[in-house]
């Protein structure tokens, strides 16, 4: 059961990231991406994002096999969002000319790190055992 948990966490995360990959890459009209998008950064973010997801669907198939992966990878997503939250504390993007994407990025990092700790506090679990 636990594993299960564990997996499904990281499933949701995968999947958070490739939608990620997706409207970074083209810069879809979802949370304002078309308004600020620039091809050379935003192709770049994209191709991080899937690398992160990749890297999560990898230790979702093996936990043990990767645990050091997962360690790598999760200091890598926290430091992503240590960056997402001084982003936002240097005044956000509404310098860009975008309304909403602020009060949308909080919403989202509200969850990212409620998805961080439950994924964390599930590692510690399937990793006692």
């Amino acid at each position: 059961m636990q594993h299960k948990t564990f997996r499904a966490l990281l499933d949701i995360g995968a999947l958070f990231y490739l939608f990620e990959a997706v409207i970074h890459w083209f810069g879809l009209p979802v949370l304002e991406h078309d308004i600020i998008w620039l091809p050379t950064h935003d192709r770049y973010i994209a191709i991080f994002a899937l690398t992160y997801a990749v890297l999560l669907v990898l230790v979702a198939l093996d936990p043990k096999k990767y645990k050091a992966l997962f360690a790598v990878t999760m200091v890598g997503i926290l430091g992503s969002m240590v960056n997402a939250a001084m982003i936002a504390q240097n005044g956000g993007y509404a310098a860009f000319g975008t309304t909403n994407l602020d009060a949308e990025l909080t919403t989202i990092g509200i969850g990212a790190v409620v998805w961080f700790a439950v994924t964390i506090a599930a590692a510690v679990r399937v990793y006692r055992r």
